[in-house]
């Protein structure tokens, strides 16, 4: 994927989903933008066909999925509106439920294994 722009405007919408950004998803989502290359645009607005066209092959789907939910953690819940955001993007991406269900249990127990 060479244009991370739309995944900036995701994760940012991602963050404001529950209607507030915790301090630790702001301290994530500055360092996520901080690592990328200098030309990518940080103030697009999130476009789901453009994001759709981006996302290249599974891996890529799955790590972008993986990105989100390790994000919606960082505040120490994933609230009920960042998982509909979270599923949405799947099945945007024609990522199936089950291989979702399985990458937010390991995506938990990294979090937090007790």
């Amino acid at each position: 994927m060479n244009d991370l722009s739309q995944v900036v405007a995701l994760l940012r919408k991602l963050t404001h989903t529950d209607g507030k950004e915790s301090l630790e998803e702001s301290r994530w989502l500055r360092r996520l933008v901080s690592e990328l290359p200098s030309e990518t645009e940080t103030d697009e607005e999130f476009d789901p066909e453009k994001l759709k066209s981006l996302v290249e092959g599974e891996e890529d789907r799955e790590e972008l999925l993986r990105v989100m939910l390790t994000m919606s953690l960082a505040d120490g819940q994933t609230t009920a509106d960042e998982w509909k955001l979270i599923q949405q993007t799947a099945r945007l991406l024609e990522y199936p439920d089950d291989k979702l269900e399985t990458l937010r249990s390991e995506t938990v127990l990294l979090k937090d294994p007790y």
